[in-house]
C-alpha cells in the first residue's frame, strides 16, 4: 500500500494505491481525496480506508488463487471401477424412497422376513443395554457366542468347531467378503452357479479373483450340474460357493447332488468351498438343508457361513459368522481387526448357550 501527498493544479490532494491487487495497471486500485473538500481529513480516516482495500486485496488473491488452482485428480482404482453397485441395494433405496413418498410398494428386494424379531431376542438385547453391555467386543466375538454357535453347528449341522474357529461379523456378508479377501489371490477364479446373489462376482472382483459363472436350468431345479462343474475347473479355481438353499432360487441342494460335488472338490487341492446357508431354516418339506463341511472330506476345505438375519428376522441387527479351519478363520479375523468392531449386545452377556438354544426350538 503507497500512500502519496502531491500536488495537482495546486489542489493538495491524497492519493492511495494498493501494490497488492496485483502488476497490471488493471488490477491496480487508487483513491484521492482532496484536501480542500475534506479539510477535516484525519490519518484515522485514511487508515480505514487502507483496511478496506487490504480486505478488496484480499478477495482478489482468493479468485486469482482459485482461478489458477491445480485440478485434484478425481480417478478411482481399477479395483473399484471393476465392481457394479449392488442391484440390491438400489432396489431396496428406491423402494423405500417410494414408500416414504406415500406409494404403496411390495418390497421384493432385499431378503426381509415377514414377522418381527422373537421377543425373547429383543428383550435379551434390551437388557443388554440396560446392564450396560455396549462397549467392544473382541474382534472375532465374544467367547459366549462363538461357544453357543459351536454347540449349535454340532447338534444342528453335525460339525465341530472350536471358538478360535469361528469369527462373528457384521453380517453374513461381511463373512463372505473377508473369506473371498482371504483366500483368494490375483488371478484365480471363484466358481458361481447361476442365477445367483448379486454380490458373490463383485466380491471376487474386490479380491482382483475372476468370477466364472456356470449357469443352471429350471428342469434341473437350478442347481449345478457336477459335471458342469468338472469340466470348468482349471489350475486357477480356487473357490467354488454354494448357496443352499438358494439365494434367488430358493432350491435346496440335495444330500446325494452334495456328494457328487464333494468328490470333485476333493481331486483339486487347490479348490476351497464357500457354503453360504443363511436361509438354512427357511426350508420346507420334503427338502432337508445339509452342511456341506458335513461330508467326508470336506471339513478341511470348507468355509461355512451363515447367521441370525432370516432364520431370526434380525437383519437390523447385523451378526453373521463364518466356521472353518483356523489358518483361514484367523486370516478372516486379521482382515476384520482392521475392518470394522462388532458389538454384539445379545450375547455379550452370559446368557448366550440359553438364548441360542431357545431360538432353535
Amino acid at each position: 500500500m503507497a500512500i502519496s501527498l502531491h500536488n495537482s493544479t495546486n489542489i493538495p490532494r491524497v492519493g492511495f494505491a494498493s501494490p497488492f491487487l496485483g502488476s497490471n495497471s488493471a488490477s491496480k486500485v487508487s483513491i484521492s481525496v482532496s484536501l480542500n473538500s475534506f479539510s477535516n481529513l484525519s490519518f484515522k480516516s485514511v487508515e480505514t480506508s487502507r483496511q478496506q482495500l487490504y480486505r478488496i486485496s484480499a478477495m482478489s488473491k482468493a479468485e486469482s488463487s482459485s482461478s489458477n488452482q491445480v485440478k485434484v485428480d478425481i480417478s478411482l482404482s481399477p479395483r473399484v471401477n471393476s465392481v457394479k453397485p449392488s442391484k440390491t441395494v438400489a432396489i431396496t433405496d428406491h423402494a423405500t424412497a417410494l414408500a416414504q413418498a406415500g406409494v404403496p410398494v411390495i418390497r421384493l428386494a432385499a431378503g426381509e422376513p415377514d414377522f418381527d424379531t422373537p421377543a425373547i431376542i429383543a428383550e435379551a438385547g434390551i437388557n443388554a443395554i440396560r446392564e450396560g453391555y455396549t462397549r467392544y467386543s473382541p474382534n472375532a466375538g465374544t467367547l459366549e457366542l462363538r461357544t453357543a454357535i459351536c454347540h449349535k453347528l454340532k447338534e444342528e449341522n453335525g460339525i465341530s468347531y472350536t471358538p478360535d474357529q469361528i469369527v462373528v461379523s457384521n453380517g453374513a456378508k461381511q463373512s463372505i467378503l473377508q473369506a473371498v479377501l482371504a483366500v483368494c489371490s490375483p488371478g484365480d477364479e471363484v466358481i458361481i452357479p447361476a442365477p445367483y446373489w448379486v454380490s458373490y462376482p463383485e466380491m471376487a472382483r474386490l479380491a482382483d479373483a475372476t468370477p466364472v459363472i456356470l449357469p443352471t436350468l429350471i428342469s434341473d431345479n437350478f442347481l449345478l450340474d457336477p459335471e458342469l462343474l468338472e469340466s470348468n475347473i482349471t489350475e486357477k479355481s480356487r473357490l467354488l460357493i454354494l448357496c443352499s438353499p438358494s439365494n434367488p432360487t430358493g432350491s435346496v441342494y440335495p444330500k446325494k447332488l452334495l456328494e457328487k460335488i464333494a468328490e470333485i472338490v476333493a481331486k483339486n487341492p487347490r479348490l476351497l468351498v464357500l457354503s453360504d446357508e443363511i436361509y438354512e431354516h427357511i426350508i420346507y418339506a420334503p427338502a432337508t438343508h445339509t452342511s456341506f463341511a458335513s461330508l467326508p472330506g470336506m471339513w478341511e476345505r470348507t468355509l461355512t457361513v451363515n447367521g441370525f438375519s432370516k432364520a431370526f428376522a434380525m437383519t437390523g441387527w447385523r451378526l453373521g459368522y463364518i466356521a472353518g479351519p483356523k489358518n483361514f478363520i484367523a486370516a478372516c479375523n486379521k482382515i476384520q481387526s482392521q475392518v470394522g468392531c462388532i458389538i454384539l449386545i445379545i450375547f455379550i452377556f452370559g446368557k448366550a448357550n440359553y438364548i441360542l438354544r431357545a431360538l432353535v426350538q
